[in-house]
């Protein structure tokens, strides 16, 4: 009986303990029983691995699972990994892009919300042919030159080998690609796009896949401004010099305008001084004009494209002194249309008689002795001169100069413009036409505003009329002659009869003849 009871409870016992869920030993583990199976080759980049993901005890749902593989050990999410979908059971994976002859690890993974569990570690290596891309040289902005070195069939049967490039890394496809004639093989890509990374990589096409080479990148040129420096001043006088440029760099795009720009304070730039010098890259001189005597200047070298303007170091220079005169012009006064007055006022007869002196002019900026000129003795003291035989409305540059025995010295440089001249301005009034009956006729009387002789005499005035608007002295025989010069005059039609006139005023000089605005008279 006892016997019985004992056995009855150690069966009661056993049953107890062959029912129970088996349950985790610390349920904040989250995630268990992950499992990576070995690794199955698929072609030279790719692999499969199968995975068990088995239910684990208060885990209500897993949310992602996948594998996760690297080059180094442990690998996790944080490195590359593929997704195979969600819950528990087997699974298969698929990775892509893999390197031959490289030895990676691989760990399956999942997860929920609260954790993420790994599997065990397996690595494989794809055995296969080696071969290396070049690194890139002679990059350009629009191309570059890549190669690649078969270092081994691997026991492939090689079919075709090149290199294959694109703008994103990870490059697995071959959509631009160029196949090689040879194991050590070179290319030049081109119309590539400036100032752009681009990726590309060496491949062997065989029966069992395509083998990558490892994967580089180069990025071509970007479009800048020029590149220059400012070539050394020579033949400094006292009011040139010579200097230049040397374009080192056009920045991929045609240089449209070069030259050098100067100033008396540092740094010049394009709204100072400079000269023109053509277009295009390399080497180019300059000459620097209309400086002043004695003075220090800045230069720097300049140089445009479509991207902008860029300056080439900056130099400094003083020109040439002499004990040739200083001087200032004298202001324009007294302007008309052929003549005008100036002088000069001597700071300095350099300390030697002065031979000569007056003002130089010409329509040129810069005018010299060798242009028009006045000579108004030969003293060092302050003096005037009278320009003439000046043409009416043209611009001219005046400079004062002295002569002495060490040369010629100028005045600043001063700009005026004669008077123009023109046709005269006139107005018409008309006083209403009545009929003057111990005459036995119509009259119609106007009076006559000279407003401008335009400068010149005027040789005729008058009116004209006729039965159309805008009568003239030419095309009507009827007209007054009221004399010349500027003043302002009555006159009247005569021998008209009833009816619609059209009247204009006239004036006459030199440069032709003008009309006031066109009146309708009607006469009855």
């Amino acid at each position: 009986m006892n016997n019985c009871l004992s056995y009855f409870i150690g069966f009661i016992f056993l049953f107890t303990v062959g029912c129970k869920k088996l349950e985790r030993s610390n349920p904040k583990d989250g995630i268990v029983g992950v499992t990576t199976s070995e690794v199955v080759l698929v072609d030279l980049s790719t692999v499969q691995i199968t995975s068990t993901l088995n239910s684990t005890e208060g885990v209500s749902r897993v949310t992602q699972r996948g594998i996760c593989w690297s080059k180094n050990p442990n690998p996790t999410t944080s490195d590359n990994f593929v997704d195979s979908g969600s819950g528990f059971g087997t699974f298969t994976s698929i990775i892509k892009g893999l390197e031959v002859n490289t030895k990676y690890y691989f760990r399956s993974f999942a997860s929920n919300e609260k954790t993420t569990a790994y599997g065990n570690e397996v690595s494989y290596i794809i055995n296969g042919p080696v071969i290396t891309t070049k690194a890139a040289s002679e990059v350009s902005y629009t191309s570059a030159k890549v190669g690649c070195l078969l270092v081994s069939d691997g026991g492939y049967n090689i079919i075709k080998q090149g290199i294959c490039w694109g703008e994103y890394p990870n490059i697995d496809t071959l959509t631009n690609k160029i196949y090689a004639d040879s194991k050590d093989f070179n290319y030049t890509i081109s119309g590539l796009e400036n100032g752009k990374t681009y990726y590309y990589k060496a491949f062997a096409v065989t029966n069992s896949g395509i083998a990558f080479g490892n994967e580089l990148n180069f990025k071509t040129l970007g479009y800048n401004s020029p590149s220059l420096k400012t070539v050394s001043i020579t033949n400094i006088g006292f009011y040139n010099v010579t200097s230049g440029g040397e374009i080192s760099n056009d920045g991929g795009l045609p240089i449209t305008a070069r030259g050098v720009c100067w100033s008396k304070s540092s740094n010049p730039t394009l709204n100072d001084n400079k000269t023109s010098d053509g277009s295009g890259s390399g080497s180019f001189s300059s000459q620097l004009t209309s400086l002043q005597e004695g003075t220090t200047y800045y230069v720097r070298a300049y140089a445009t494209n479509s991207k902008g303007t860029n300056y080439g170091n900056e130099l400094t220079f003083n020109t040439l002194t002499t004990n040739r005169p200083t001087l200032i012009t004298n202001s324009i006064t007294s302007i008309t249309k052929s003549t005008s007055n100036s002088g000069g006022t001597i700071l300095s007869d350099g300390g030697e008689v002065i031979t000569d002196k007056g003002v130089c002019w010409s329509m040129n900026s810069t005018p010299t002795i060798s242009d028009n000129k006045t000579s108004d003795g030969s003293s060092s003291s302050n003096y005037s001169s009278q320009l003439t035989d000046l043409q009416k409305g043209i611009v001219y540059h005046v400079r004062a100069y002295a002569i002495n025995s060490k040369g010629t010295g100028y005045g600043n440089e001063l700009i005026f413009k004669t008077l123009s001249t023109s046709t005269p301005t006139i107005s018409l009034i008309s006083i209403p036409p009545y009929w003057d009956a111990v005459n036995n006729k119509y009259i119609a009387k106007f009076n006559v505003t000279i407003l401008s002789d335009g400068g010149e005499l005027i040789t005729a005035k008058g009116i004209c009329w006729d039965y159309f608007d805008n009568p003239t002295i030419g095309y009507t025989n009827n007209m007054t002659s009221d004399g010349s010069g500027k003043g302002n005059f009555a006159t009247q039609m005569t021998n008209i009869s009833s009816g619609d006139y059209y009247v204009r005023a006239y004036a006459t000089n030199s440069n032709g003849t003008s009309y006031s605005d066109n009146i309708k008279v009607t006469v009855f």
